[in-house]
């Protein structure tokens, strides 16, 4: 049986919350609507939104706040967002700034999911260092390895002059 790293399974709860919002999406998006809202509709809603709770607290919980993945926002945006009727009767600029919240953290999701896929595809680095970052130890010490080579070559060539110019 395979090993499943800490990456591997934090990648698979971003993968279940990442699909748990899109299904909370699409029943946001009937609250603004005037489609009517079913009985099954409002329980798909209740369900998303507690199995949206439970696993940002096992991300939270595993990441914390080293990959922000959106978990104050989450909270905050299932508070407010207690059943598609409650939703609906709130007015147009509060509904709109469920949706525009509900894409921001969308958005940190998916950036969080990619970084944690590079984990997983990278087992070299294993989630120690951030996606999209560079050590600045390794960049300063190839500018001094490339600074002190450039000297040596210069030096070699007033050598090799020196040299020329005095016997010939």
């Amino acid at each position: 049986m395979a090993h499943v790293t800490d990456a591997e399974d934090r990648l698979k709860e971003l993968q279940a919350m990442h699909k748990v919002w899109l299904q909370i999406r699409n029943l946001l998006m009937k609250a603004n609507t005037h489609l009517p809202i079913t009985g099954e509709d409002e329980k798909n809603f209740l369900g998303f939104t507690s199995d949206a709770s439970k696993i940002q607290r096992i991300l939270h919980n595993k990441i914390g706040e080293r990959v922000n993945f959106g978990s104050d926002r989450i909270v905050e945006l299932l508070r407010t967002a207690v059943s598609l009727n409650q939703l609906r009767q709130l007015p147009e600029t509060d509904r709109r700034d469920i949706i525009s919240n509900w894409h921001f953290i969308y958005v940190l999701l998916t950036r969080a999911l990619g970084e944690y896929q590079y984990y997983v595809d990278n087992p070299k680095v294993g989630g120690k260092e951030k996606f999209g970052t560079k050590k600045k130890g390794n960049f300063l010490k190839n500018k001094l390895v490339l600074f002190i080579i450039g000297g040596i070559i210069i030096i070699a060539i007033i050598i090799i002059i020196v040299v020329f110019v005095a016997g010939g």
